[in-house]
Order: C-alpha cells, then structure tokens, then sequence
C-alpha cells in the first residue's frame, strides 16, 4: 500500500473518531433543557472535522471522489459548524453575553444562507429566536422589532410549526409596534396574524384584539369597534393547545374591555364640544416665550418669569371653562397644561446651566429640583433632557460645593439613565461611569469602583475612551487602603501571606490592565469625544506612575516572600529575641497583631475567618510579653485578645493544662486600682527596688504607665510587715545582740518589737515567719552556712560580726527614708503583684499553632529534642508555625539544670 494511501486511511479513521464526538456533544445538547455549555468545544471540533476534510482531497485522487462523495460530506460538516455556532448562542445568551450571542446568529445565518437557506427550520425557531432575545437585551428595540418580524414571517412559511406559534410570533410583534406608535406597522402585522389559518379560538380572538387597539390608537374608530365588539361576542379563556396561558388571557380580556369602553366613550361623544378656544393674551405669551428661547443664550430668568405667568394664564382660562366636568375637553385641556409646564421645566434647565456657568451653584441645586419634580410629575415625560442637561448642571454643582455623598448618588443615577438613550454616544456613556468610579475611589470603595470600570468597558466607545476606563479598573485594583495596611503587615510578617492572596490577585489584576493600557495607548481619534491633548497627556502621566508604583508594589511583595531565615520564614521580631532585645521584638509583633486584627475588622476582602493567622500573630505577642518581658499587665490583656480570636477564627479553645507535665497553667492577670504591688528590675532608680504601694491609676501617659502610690501606713497584705513593724523588728534584733547573755530565740527578737509597738503584746505573732525572714536577711552572710535561726544569732552573739550592728542601723536609715509617702508612674513591667504573681520558670508558654505550655516544660523539651532532629510541635506536629519557638527557647534560662541561679 502507498504512502499517500496509508495517510488516507489514517485520515479517515481520525475523521470518523472526531465526527463520532462531535455527534456525542451534540445530542447532549439536544438532550438538555439548559444550555450546557458544550457549543464552544463542538464549535472547535467541527471546526477541526472541516480542516481534516480538506487535508483529504488531495490532487492526486480529487476525481472520482470529489464528483461523488466529497460534496455531500462537505454539506455535513458545514451543517456541524452551523450548529455549533447555534449551541454557542444558545449558551452566551444564558450567560447574558449579547454582543458574543449576536456574532454566532450571525454566522449561522451565513451559513445558511451560504447554502441556499438551507437548514431553515433551526434558523426560523431557533438563530432568529436567539438573536431577537439578545436585541432584547441590549434593549435595541428597532433591531429586535426587525428581528422578530423576519421570525414571524418566516414561521409563517414553514408548515410544521404550529400555527398557534406563528399567530403568537405575529402578536408580539405588533405589541412593540404599537407601543412604538407604528400603528399602520402594528395594523399590518395583525391583519398577517389573523390571516393565518387551523388556530384555536384563543389565538384568533388575541389578533383581532390586537388589530382592534392598533385601529383604534390609528383613530379607526368605527372599524376598531366592530371588530373588538366581535372579539368580545367570541371570547373564550380556553388555552388548551396553545401556549397562551390563563394569566395572560385575563390581562388581554382586561385590554379589551378598557379599549371598548374608551371606544364607545368616544363615540358617544362625537357630536359634544371638543374645542378650547384660548385667549388672544395668551397667544401673544406663547409666541413671545418662543422667540426668547430660539434666541442664542436665552436669559433663564426672563423665560422662567414668562412661563410661570403663562402657566397662570393657562390654569385661569380652563377653570373658566370647568373643563374637569367635561370629559371631551380632559385630553385638549391636559395639553394645554402640558404645555405650560414644560415652558417652566424648559427655564428651569436654561436657568440650571446659567447659574452654574455663573458659579451660583445653590440657586443650580433649586433650578434642578424644579425640574426634576415637574418631570415626575408628568411621568418622566422629559427624562431625555433631565438625564443629559439637569443631572449634568446638578453635578457640577455638587461637586464645586464638596457634596460628595450626593454627587455620587446623581452620577450613578445619570450614568444608568444614559444607557436608555440610543442617540448618546459611547464615549458620553464611558465618561459618566468613569466619573462614578473616580468618586468610589474618593470615598474609599474600591471594589465598586473596580465593577462600575468593568461596566464602563463592555460599552461599545472610542478607544480613548477604553482605555480610560481601563486605567480606572487598575487603579481601584491596586489602591485599596485595606489591601496597602495589610501589605504592611505582611512585610513584618513575611510567612504570613495566605491573609493577602485576594489582595495579591487583585494587584496582578491591576498590573495586567495598567500594562494593557500602556500597549493600547493611543491619541487618535479624538474627534470623536470630548477629551482634548492636555487631558490626555495628563492622564498618561498619571498612568505611568500608577504603573511604577504596582511594580514596585509586586517587587516589594515577591522580596518579603523571599525572606528566610535558617530555613524558615521567621517574623523579623526574631532577630530581635536572638539578639537579646526584647522590648523591641515585643513592640515588633504587637505592632502587627494590631495591624492584622485592624484590616479584619474594616475590610470585607477579609471575611474567610477560619484561615487567618491573627490568633498566631497575637499568641506571639503574648509570649513574648509573657515569658520574656514578665510584664503580667500586657500580656492579660493580649492573653483576652487570643481567646476572642480563637473563638472568631472558630479554632479550639486553649488548653488548661501543661500538655507535657498535666498541671494547671497559671494565666497573668490585669493590674487593677487598688492592686499592692512592689517594685523590681529598675535599671536607673535602682533605690526604688522592692518598695510596695498600691495602683492609683492604669494607662497614665503616652507610653501606658502605672501610678503607683507608696505610703508609710499602707496596709500590706497579710503575713506580711508594714514599714513600721519592719524598723521594730530590726530594733529587736540590735537589742538581742547588745545584750551579754542573749537568749537565742527568734521569739524574743518578736516580743522586744511587739514592746516598741503600740499595738502591744501580741500583735506579731501570726506574722512571725515575716519576723523570721527580716532576722535571715540581716544576719546570713557569706562565711556562714547556718540553716537555723538560733544558729545564726548564736554565732552573732559569739563571734561579734563588725558589720552587723551597722548594717542593722543602714536599714533602720533607709526604712525611714523610705516611709514618706510619694507617687510614681512605673512600667507595667517593673510591677509585681503581691498575689497571684508567676515565677518565670512557671509562666505559660503559647506558640503560634496555639498550643499552651510552662516556659520550663517547653524550653527542656527543645533541649532533649533539638540535637534529635525532631523540630515539631510535640502536640501538633506542626513544623512551619513551631519554628519562632525554637528561637524563642533558644534565649531562656534552663530553670531545670542544677546550676540554674535566678
């Protein structure tokens, strides 16, 4: 076998697996009551069945082949491709995609026409039905009003549609007719309908109802009654066999029965008199109103003054008439009113643009009201003029008066009014929903500024005019103020970026059109809007730098995800632990737990709770305030942070316990007014060590501070000594020492200081262990290794220390010094609570995949596993969120090593 025929045959086998699918998409959608979605891939597939045909005839067998086969097949595929193009408007008609809806008709009216009309059933009810419904759509009456009549007409030629289908075509028709006022069209479209033949009683009575109300509208009185009169005698609401159903039947009758009874009105009143005569004054006011508004820059004022008397004349001659009691005159007597009042809204617009040219931008706010109202008031008789003239005049006006709230509502009002005008101009219609945009993105609403930008590019405009809606699209991607704070705290939380992968897209996005519109830059064609060279030199400059600045931004973002450290994405309050600074690395992760928790509340990009990593950031903060700083007052207060967190994201709850040892956990808690507290780890007033007084106030000054008050009467806590029992106690023990036979018990030591006291005898005793740890205090020194406190007076009394009598009156001095009361402002740091105060080895220890431990647990967990390879959580096995705590163990103290010193 040759070559040549070994590729025929592969040909043909490939041609018959593609035709085979094609033949499968096809029957699913026939099959489907709902567009399926299939027309696209039987579009690309008889497309491609079309190209193998063609590689087949080849000039070496084109003879016998081409005569006898190659026609009919030629036939078929293109019959495919028509179909296909059916399908895909079926399908972007679903998706509302008119203009894509109109291409594919298009083609398949091609197509078919290509071939003689062939294929004229699926044209007539099914391409022609499509491309009506997406004139429809693009409210494009004229063009679906064509579209629909080519439809009807040709049902009516085609015997196997239903003859019931083809009156109903005929009658929709001429519904648009005469709702257009083409009465004579509308009285031609229903005579075809009623013409047809073999339809049920329901059809033909809804034509000839049709062709009654298109004669009368037509002022065929006479033939109009006889033919609604017969419709009526005939009714029936029968629907059986039709597609007509009984709601609609009920509103046709009520048609008829109004038609019929302003016929029969109408007749009766033939013979009264149906004529207002005006007064000559009133003739002369009308013409001279006229010739004042065909001047060029008519005054406002003198026409508005002219139409308001014109106005008053009209209303006292009709009166004079009593043209309410006779209804001949209701229609006449409505004209004449009609026409004064749109004398007044024709001033009011002329008086609108005056003052806004004038800068009067109040007295262009009362103009447009006016004219607004009298447009409603005659049911938006005017609304053309009202969308194009006195919406534009009212804009204006609020924007030089800084309304900003109302001036956007006007401009969304006109910008969807303009697409009801088929004379404005897309450029017009571009430019008012670029001007929407542009007051979104004063006011901070991005997102609808992006969605009315997208609105403004499907409108078919100049180029100049696209690509300034594309520049708006762009610019709402990438200026959100919630997407830029979250950017923030990315950059101080660079492994934190599930939280700004909307943003992020959005960015792309932006990137993507602002780069498009660089390409499709273009200042032709400018005649055809209202933008002039220096406008558009402007908003190129603007577009170059809003391109800079996404570029940097997405630069910026691409280097915050590079950012590692030891393997590990780590926050950069990192650095600062393993450098020994912990207030900054505190200060570092506060900053961006507040910022994350800020854009969670303010932006609604944010909402996916479940994923966001605030509870993380927070535990971060805790810990380090915590553990590292020991500050209980801020930690609490990022501990009830967490918790809500934790409940918002939907996570579980903290643990209570030590998973590692099982013990309860010790939470810090608030300072409160009135808490006693004691002063510790003062680097500069290190005097003020170790003196305790009570909390006066909370968050005193810029940077948070506590006032504490110290104050020689204090009331301690109990067992412990005041100030004065203090300096008694240690009067007892120089006394004890002084004397030559001292009796070695501590008891003794407590009554002489419950003698120098006036409580009086007593009044130490159930604080004698205070007693005891004062008497320690003092005499313990380092030549000694004495456990009792009888061995240490003892040995105070045998060996005479030389220090001891004036190290007991140096602290006797600094009691007395220090019993003054005074107020400072400390750190919340620098403050121990009396009770409830947690050593460090034993505060709770969160890491950032929320799992709670004593600092001492976790710390020798990471010892006795850090050198095994094992660098996970030991409850969760989380690896990536477990790594900021190996660095945080890394700088604490190892409490459980015998050489552990506090």
């Amino acid at each position: 076998m040759a070559a040549w025929e070994i590729r025929q045959k592969e040909l043909m086998d490939e041609l018959k697996a593609m035709e085979d699918s094609w033949r499968k998409l096809y029957k699913e959608q026939k099959e489907s009551t709902i567009p399926a979605g299939k027309g696209k891939a039987m579009l690309l597939l008889a497309l491609r069945i079309k190209q193998r045909w063609q590689e087949f005839i080849t000039k070496r067998d084109r003879g016998q082949i081409v005569k006898d086969h190659i026609p009919n097949h030629m036939v078929m595929v293109d019959w495919k491709i028509f179909e296909a193009h059916v399908a895909c408007a079926r399908d972007y008609l679903e998706a509302d995609a008119y203009r894509e809806t109109l291409k594919h008709t298009q083609k398949a009216l091609d197509l078919s026409d290509a071939h003689g009309g062939a294929w004229m059933e699926c044209v007539v009810m099914n391409v022609l039905n499509y491309e009506k419904e997406a004139w429809i759509g693009l409210d494009e009456e004229s063009n679906y009003l064509d579209t629909a009549t080519r439809r009807a007409e040709g049902m009516a030629q085609l015997a196997a549609v239903p003859r019931d289908e083809v009156v109903r075509a005929f009658c929709e028709v001429a519904t648009v007719q005469i709702e257009l006022d083409d009465h004579q069209a509308a009285i031609k479209t229903a005579r075809a309908a009623i013409r047809v033949e073999g339809v049920r009683p329901a059809s033909r009575n809804t034509a000839r109802m049709k062709l009654g109300v298109a004669l009368g509208c037509a002022k065929l009185t006479d033939e109009a009654l006889q033919l609604l009169e017969q419709c009526e005698r005939d009714w029936t609401m029968s629907v059986e066999g039709t597609r007509w159903n009984e709601q609609e039947m009920v509103a046709s009758k009520a048609l008829l029965d109004k038609c019929l009874e302003e016929l029969r009105r109408g007749q009766a009143n033939e013979t009264a008199d149906t004529e207002i005569l005006m007064s000559v004054e009133y003739g002369n006011m009308t013409e001279t109103w006229n010739k004042l508004y065909q001047q060029e820059g008519p005054n406002g004022e003198a026409l508005l003054a002219l139409a308001l008397r014109i106005k008053q004349r009209t209303t006292e001659e009709l009166d004079d008439i009593n043209w309410r009691e006779r209804p001949p005159l209701f229609d006449m007597a409505r004209e004449y009113l009609m026409y004064a009042d749109r004398s007044v809204f024709t001033s009011h617009t002329r008086c609108a643009c005056n003052c806004v040219d004038a800068g009067a931008y109040n007295a262009t706010l009362r103009h447009t009201k006016c004219a607004i109202e009298l447009n409603d008031a005659w049911e938006d008789r005017w609304r053309e003029k009202v969308v194009i003239i006195v919406l534009d005049c009212e804009l204006r006006a609020l924007n030089a008066l800084g309304e900003h709230s109302k001036f956007l509502d006007v401009a969304t009002r006109r910008a969807n009014a303009l697409a009801e005008f088929p004379n404005v101009s897309g450029h017009d219609r571009v430019d008012a929903l670029c001007e929407v945009a542009t007051a979104l993105m004063d006011r901070g609403d991005y997102a609808g500024a992006a969605a009315i930008s997208r609105k403004a590019l499907a409108v078919d405009a100049p180029r100049v005019s696209r690509q300034c809606a594309r520049f708006k699209l762009g610019t709402a991607l990438m200026a959100d103020p919630q997407r830029l704070k979250l950017e923030s705290a990315l950059m101080a939380d660079p492994y934190r970026k599930k939280i700004l992968s909307e943003s992020d897209r959005d960015l792309d996005e932006a990137l993507r059109e602002l780069e498009r519109c660089d390409r499709e830059w273009t200042t032709a064609d400018l005649s055809d809007t209202t933008w002039n060279a220096e406008q558009l030199a402007q908003l190129r400059k603007c577009l170059d730098n809003n391109l800079r600045l996404c570029r940097r931004r997405l630069a910026e973002k691409q280097l915050a995800e590079t950012l590692r450290e030891d393997e590990q994405l780590l926050h950069p309050s990192m650095n600062h632990v393993m450098k020994g600074d912990f207030v900054k690395s505190a200060e570092s992760a506060e900053r961006t737990a507040s910022l994350l928790l800020s854009g969670m509340c303010n932006s609604p990009g944010l909402a996916r709770f479940k994923t966001s990593n605030l509870p993380s950031c927070q535990a971060r903060a805790f810990t380090l305030t915590n553990c590292f700083l020991l500050d209980d007052h801020r930690a609490a207060g990022w501990l009830g942070a967490v918790q809500q967190a934790v409940e918002l994201c939907e996570r579980e709850p903290l643990e209570d316990a030590c998973p590692i040892c099982l013990q309860q956990l010790a939470w810090p808690a608030e300072l409160e007014v009135g808490t006693r507290v004691t002063v510790h780890g003062l680097k500069k007033a290190t005097h003020r060590n170790g003196d305790q007084g009570v909390v006066e106030r909370l968050s005193v000054g810029p940077d948070q501070r506590v006032q504490v008050r110290f104050c020689k009467n204090a009331e301690p806590e109990e067992g412990m000594l005041t100030i004065e029992e203090h300096k008694a106690v240690l009067r007892g023990l120089l006394e004890q020492i002084d004397k030559p036979c001292p009796n070695a018990c501590p008891e003794e030591v407590r009554r002489a200081a419950e003698a120098s006291l006036s409580a009086g005898i007593g009044c130490l005793e159930s604080k004698q262990d205070a007693v005891d740890e004062v008497l320690k205090d003092m005499l313990i020194g380092d030549k000694c290794e004495i456990s009792t406190l009888e061995d240490i007076i003892s040995l105070a009394q045998a060996t005479s220390f030389p220090d001891l009598r004036r190290s007991i009156t140096n602290e006797i001095a600094r009691l007395e010094a220090s019993s003054a009361a005074y107020s400072l402002r400390v750190r919340p740091a620098n403050l121990k609570a009396s009770k409830g105060y947690i050593d460090a080895s034993r505060r709770a220890f969160m890491t950032n995949c929320l799992h709670c431990f004593h600092a001492r647990c976790i710390k020798r967990f990471v010892d006795e596993t850090f050198h095994e390879g094992q660098q996970i959580c030991p409850v969760c096995g989380e690896e990536l969120e477990f790594a900021e705590t190996l660095v945080m163990c890394a700088q604490m103290p190892s409490w459980d090593r015998p050489s552990y010193v506090d």
